[in-house]
């Protein structure tokens, strides 16, 4: 588990967000992505990846590296969204 700020995504710009303890659990036949709030404890998002070769797709995209996989996640309209690497570098 990792605490840290998800961004709110909006118009292609990072805004201030809340703060978050993100797990990155794979499991038989995929992998789920949870992050819930830290300050207001009602906060709770997932996302499910399922299919082990689409998890192989994540883990090689991000080097295996689940804390590089949570700092890409971001808010937007109210779901969570996680972010293409090479487009946060752009």
């Amino acid at each position: 588990m990792q605490r840290l700020e998800i961004f709110n995504r909006e118009n292609k710009v990072d805004r201030p967000g809340d703060l978050f303890d993100v797990s990155i659990f794979v499991q038989k036949g995929g992998m789920l992505i949870r992050a819930s709030g830290v300050t207001n404890t009602e906060d709770y998002f997932e996302i499910k990846v399922n299919g082990l070769d689409e998890v192989a797709k994540l883990q090689t995209q991000f080097n295996y590296r689940y804390s590089a996989m949570a700092k890409a996640l971001r808010i937007m309209y109210d779901a969570l969204v996680l972010m293409n690497p090479q487009k946060l570098e752009s």
